[in-house]
Protein backbone atom coordinates (compact mmCIF):
# COMPACT_ATOMS: atom_id res chain seq x y z
CA UNK A 1 0.00 0.00 0.00
CA UNK A 2 2.39 2.45 0.53
CA UNK A 3 4.69 1.89 -2.49
CA UNK A 4 1.45 2.12 -4.36
CA UNK A 5 0.63 5.69 -2.34
CA UNK A 6 4.52 6.74 -3.59
CA UNK A 7 4.08 5.80 -6.87
CA UNK A 8 1.30 7.86 -6.90
CA UNK A 9 2.62 10.91 -5.38
CA UNK A 10 5.39 10.81 -7.70
CA UNK A 11 3.31 10.56 -10.44
CA UNK A 12 1.12 13.56 -9.10
CA UNK A 13 4.72 16.00 -8.61
CA UNK A 14 5.77 15.00 -12.14
CA UNK A 15 2.63 16.13 -13.76
CA UNK A 16 2.40 19.32 -11.45
CA UNK A 17 6.03 19.82 -12.71
CA UNK A 18 5.70 19.41 -16.49
CA UNK A 19 2.36 21.42 -16.69
CA UNK A 20 3.72 24.65 -14.99
CA UNK A 21 6.34 24.32 -17.73
CA UNK A 22 4.33 24.09 -20.31
CA UNK A 23 2.68 27.23 -19.02
CA UNK A 24 4.94 29.05 -18.63
CA UNK A 25 6.77 28.33 -22.15
CA UNK A 26 3.19 28.79 -23.59
CA UNK A 27 3.33 32.19 -22.02
CA UNK A 28 7.20 32.81 -23.70
CA UNK A 29 6.13 31.66 -26.99
CA UNK A 30 3.23 34.23 -26.94
CA UNK A 31 5.13 37.17 -25.30
CA UNK A 32 4.94 40.03 -27.80
CA UNK A 33 9.19 40.45 -27.44
CA UNK A 34 9.85 39.61 -31.13
CA UNK A 35 9.11 43.18 -32.89
CA UNK A 36 12.87 43.49 -32.01
CA UNK A 37 13.22 41.75 -35.03
CA UNK A 38 11.81 43.65 -37.67
CA UNK A 39 13.66 46.38 -39.65
CA UNK A 40 11.57 49.85 -40.70
CA UNK A 41 12.69 52.74 -42.60
CA UNK A 42 15.47 54.62 -40.27
CA UNK A 43 14.48 58.53 -40.29
CA UNK A 44 17.22 59.09 -37.82
CA UNK A 45 14.69 59.47 -34.78
CA UNK A 46 12.28 57.84 -33.29
CA UNK A 47 8.62 57.64 -34.92
CA UNK A 48 5.13 55.85 -34.83
CA UNK A 49 5.71 53.07 -37.36
CA UNK A 50 1.64 50.92 -37.64
CA UNK A 51 3.67 47.65 -38.84
CA UNK A 52 5.84 47.82 -35.61
CA UNK A 53 2.65 48.31 -33.35
CA UNK A 54 0.45 45.83 -34.72
CA UNK A 55 3.70 43.70 -33.74
CA UNK A 56 3.98 44.52 -29.90
CA UNK A 57 0.23 44.53 -29.74
CA UNK A 58 -0.78 47.90 -29.94
CA UNK A 59 2.33 49.60 -28.57
CA UNK A 60 5.32 49.78 -30.78
CA UNK A 61 7.90 52.08 -32.80
CA UNK A 62 10.55 52.54 -35.25
CA UNK A 63 13.55 53.58 -33.07
CA UNK A 64 16.44 55.22 -33.75
CA UNK A 65 19.19 53.04 -35.99
CA UNK A 66 15.62 51.15 -38.17
CA UNK A 67 14.56 49.02 -35.70
CA UNK A 68 11.26 48.26 -33.81
CA UNK A 69 10.67 48.55 -30.66
CA UNK A 70 7.90 47.74 -28.02
CA UNK A 71 6.56 50.58 -26.05
CA UNK A 72 5.92 53.61 -25.84
CA UNK A 73 8.29 56.26 -27.78
CA UNK A 74 10.50 57.39 -24.87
Amino acid sequence: MTVSLLHLRRWLLGLVVAGSLGFGANQAIAAPGNAAMLACPDQGYDYYYAPCANACGGKGYCAEGGFCRCGDIP
